[in-house]
């Protein structure tokens, strides 16, 4: 497979990176780490307004969708 994905990529005159791009919008996504900013809507005392969360893309789905797994907090 590594073969293979080598020939096209000198085949086409492209970059890896450009090769993972124009596979579709999620394959570039997997293996990075998002960081989510939200509403903190259980914050009755408003010293709290906002909940931060870190997640990992792990992988694609039949949906062409990224699944994210969750990081625990430091």
């Amino acid at each position: 497979m590594r073969k293979a994905i080598a020939k096209e990529i000198r085949a086409r005159g492209i970059t890896p990176a450009e090769w993972l791009n124009s596979l579709g919008a999620p394959w570039n996504q997997i293996g990075k780490v998002f960081f989510h900013l939200a509403e903190n809507r259980d914050d009755a005392t408003g010293s709290r307004p906002f909940a931060f969360m870190a997640t990992f893309a792990h992988q694609s789905a039949a949906d062409n969708q990224v699944r994210h797994l969750p990081l625990p907090p430091p």
